[in-house]
């Protein structure tokens, strides 16, 4: 089969497949809002999806477009996991196809894997969240056992916890606070778990609900300088949730859309020179406010350009002010000039050898400047500078 065919049956078969997922879980008029907000992003977000063009096999951007197309099938899955194992075989039959189509580009070798697949110590099944803590150079990561594992700078395991409920759903995020202990929005659980280092409960505080102080999914946490602590949650808030160090509400910004200070799926946050820096993941951009919750700008678009995010989720900041972006959708890391928005760099794209990810969640940017993604569909951590 020549190389035209081979792409024209797997962009063909990526739409049928993402038609037929789009027909699952489009919902209907008596769903309930519940039923939206168990899905990263809103079906109309999915509906734009199907709307494919005419690609020119012909030059050098077939495999871009390709892998775009593909990607968006196989996100589709990731994300509704409940269709039918028909659907789950051309899907599979696709990303195959993919990583034989784009084998041949080179990867970026990593300075250090850390972790492996498993649940004993130094290992991970499907890691997603991870944060460094500056005050002693160590690392924290959390994955879909609910445990959360400290590490030295070297990628060691130093000692571990398990979140105390866990069968409904795990953690997607973790932060470490000015104070030096390890807040975890507990996604599922409607509320903010703070640990000290060895892992002892020291305070929590939030239930589920839409009212102030209440949350639906809590994604991420983030501190200011003066002291107030940043809680984003996705759902049926879609909201940055702001309160005062013993956990008291003190206000909120943003809501569920695509507009102007508007977010579907806010999942990681930054605060720097008091702005607020956030993933807007289902809108493919960064979202920028000021620390009073005031609507600055936002920049990015869906796509796999530098300055283009597909499904950004992870966020941190290096040491010179840049922004450095995990895309779960690109399996990539971009380095983002914070303000103009465009890309510098990026790092990284689909694979299981070293120097590629599958499915990246989080990152953090150590004080030596090496940065560390979270490659959850790999179960770990990859170390790299740009």
């Amino acid at each position: 089969m020549t190389k035209s065919r081979v792409v024209m049956w797997a962009l063909r078969t990526a739409r049928e497949t993402t038609i037929a997922v789009t027909q699952q879980v489009r919902p209907g008029a008596g769903d309930s809002p519940v039923t939206r907000a168990s899905s990263p992003c809103e079906w109309r977000d999915v509906s734009k999806i199907v709307r494919f063009r005419h690609l020119h096999v012909a030059g050098t951007g077939w495999k871009t477009a390709l892998r775009e197309r593909l990607a968006n099938a196989f996100h589709l899955f990731c994300y509704h996991c409940h269709i039918h194992c028909a659907i789950l075989t051309r899907i599979s039959v696709c990303v195959t196809l993919l990583a034989l189509l784009t084998s041949c580009d080179k990867a970026s070798s990593p300075d250090a894997v850390w972790l492996a697949t498993g649940v004993g110590p130094g290992l991970v099944v499907y890691p997603r969240g991870l944060t460094y803590s500056p005050r002693d150079d160590t690392f924290y990561v959390v994955d879909r056992v609910a445990r959360v594992q400290h590490l030295d700078r070297n990628g060691k395991f130093l000692n571990d916890w398990r979140m105390p409920d866990f069968m409904i759903g795990k953690p997607v995020g973790l932060s470490v606070g000015p104070d030096g202990n390890v807040y975890v929005p507990d996604t599922h659980y409607q509320r903010v778990m703070v640990y000290s280092p060895a892992g002892v409960l020291l305070r929590q505080w939030g239930r589920a609900g839409k009212g102030p102080g209440e949350f639906t999914y809590p994604t991420d946490v983030a501190f200011d300088g003066s002291g107030k602590i940043f809680v984003s949650e996705y759902g049926d808030n879609d909201r940055v949730q702001v309160f005062d160090q013993a956990g008291n509400y003190l206000y909120q910004f943003g809501q569920f859309g695509d507009g102007n200070g508007q977010f579907s799926r806010p999942q990681s946050m930054v605060i720097a020179d008091k702005r607020v820096y956030i993933t807007d993941a289902c809108n493919h951009r960064i979202v920028v406010f000021d620390v009073d919750g005031k609507y600055i700008r936002s920049f990015g678009s869906s796509g796999s350009g530098l300055g283009q995010f597909r499904f950004p989720y992870g966020l941190d900041i290096d040491a010179r002010g840049r922004l450095v972006v995990c895309e779960f959708g690109n399996n990539r890391v971009q380095l983002i000039d914070k303000e103009t928005g465009q890309g510098i760099a990026t790092w990284g794209r689909p694979g299981h050898q070293e120097g590629t990810l599958a499915y990246p969640w989080g990152v953090a940017v150590d004080k030596d400047g090496r940065v560390v993604v979270v490659d959850a569909g790999n179960n770990r951590l990859q170390v790299f500078r740009f």
